[in-house]
């Protein structure tokens, strides 16, 4: 039944006083026939509004993913920069740190006395005065708490307190990151004829030299306040393996970039650091007893088998220590952010590729998505860049879960 077909204009037995039906039958009659749906189907709000926005949300994604990796901002330079002064992939400034920190010329450093004593450790050297002075250390407290910096830098103890402070280690450590970045900067300038044939990086010279000089004053070393639980006598204590814990690498990333190189990110950085730090003093020990016993005076002049014994401690002692040197910054370190920077390179090749044809006089309507198929967008790189670094966290077993590895292998070394 239509509607209002039950209202006749004579018909009133159904109620007690007349009814003006006149508007609602003027109102039926200007009613079309068929009601348009109320909801639209899904194929309307496809083509209407999700295709459109769709297209709006690709041309802002590409636009910002271009942002990042052109310069100034240059978010593959930033990543660079970071493994290799952080992750200590950098050779230059792995050998630099080396020789600012650590010392293999001697087990022993006088930590109280003046600058003559100290050179004569370095230099193996040791007088009457020495002795006594060593022999005075041993004896402190009962033997428990001499201050002696196994492995550590003669100069790293000449104020007699730890850990060190004072400008002498802030100007070794500044002159680290100086020469490091100097030599870097020589090296693109060398190399950047070459790089400015390459099709795919034609911008990246430019845009990493950038970095690079910026990188002079965002980069820096910096000490942690001394913790307040069990692990202070540690920190003061410069033969434990955490006695160099109060020392990080700070990075400063500019404003852009830092919205993706976050405090968390950097946090887990540091976390690494800290670890490549402690495994670079006792491979520089290990490498010290190879002078120590076969170089110095012998340890066991009637006594040979002790004297083998010993050999074959220390060379055990460097194949374990090597070939968890090697494991961490090859394996680890390497092969997993080796996959991010080859992926960052093939996402900025491809992305400027299409960038050319479209110049070229190609389809102005082409979606990008499909050419930044393997990260889509900036935030989802910097999902990536973090999961990497939890990867080289567990490689290295500094993850909460492996706690109970971590204790074994810190009492290893």
């Amino acid at each position: 039944m239509e509607p209002g077909a039950q209202w006749v204009q004579g018909d009133q037995s159904h109620t007690s006083l007349p009814i003006d039906i006149t508007p609602f039958q003027s109102f039926l009659s200007t009613f079309p026939e068929e009601l348009p749906p109320s909801i639209p189907t899904l194929a309307h709000l496809a083509s209407s509004i999700l295709h459109p926005l769709q297209l709006q949300s690709n041309r802002l994604t590409n636009a910002l993913l271009e942002l990042f990796l052109s310069a100034p901002l240059s978010l593959p330079a930033h990543f660079g920069l970071l493994r290799s002064f952080m992750l200590l992939s950098s050779q230059s400034f792995t050998y630099r740190l080396r020789g600012a920190l650590f010392s293999d010329s001697d087990a022993y450093q006088p930590v109280d006395r003046g600058t003559r004593a100290r050179t004569r450790a370095r230099l193996g050297i040791k007088d009457e005065r020495d002795i006594i002075a060593e022999a005075e250390d041993l004896n402190k407290d009962g033997g428990g708490s001499a201050k002696w910096g196994i492995g550590l830098a003669v100069g790293l103890s000449e104020r007699g307190i730890w850990p060190p402070g004072g400008a002498e280690l802030g100007f070794a450590l500044r002159r680290v990151i100086v020469d490091t970045l100097d030599e870097m900067r020589s090296s693109d300038d060398s190399e950047e004829d070459e790089s400015q044939t390459s099709e795919a990086h034609s911008e990246d010279p430019r845009s990493a030299d950038l970095v690079v000089m910026e990188a002079e004053w965002r980069l820096g070393f910096a000490i942690r306040d001394l913790p307040t639980d069990e692990g202070r006598d540690e920190w003061l204590n410069p033969s434990s393996i955490a006695a160099l814990d109060f020392l990080y690498l700070e990075y400063k990333p500019p404003l852009p970039v830092g919205a993706l190189i976050t405090s968390d990110i950097l946090s887990k950085y540091q976390r690494i650091f800290t670890f490549l730090l402690r495994l670079l003093r006792v491979d520089t020990v290990s490498r010290g007893l190879f002078q120590f016993i076969h170089k110095g005076p012998p340890l066991f002049e009637q006594d040979a088998e002790s004297l083998h014994l010993l050999r074959r401690f220390r060379f055990h002692i460097h194949a374990f220590i090597s070939t968890l040197t090697s494991y961490v910054f090859e394996t680890v370190i390497g092969s997993h952010f080796d996959g991010v920077m080859k992926r960052m390179e093939d996402i900025d090749r491809r992305y400027r590729k299409r960038k050319t044809e479209e110049s070229e006089g190609g389809d102005e309507h082409v979606d990008l998505q499909d050419t930044l198929r393997p990260v889509a967008d900036v935030f989802e790189i910097m999902s990536e860049h973090s999961r990497i670094l939890d990867k080289i966290l567990g490689g290295c077993m500094l993850r909460i879960q492996q706690r109970a590895i971590s204790d074994v292998l810190r009492d290893i070394l």
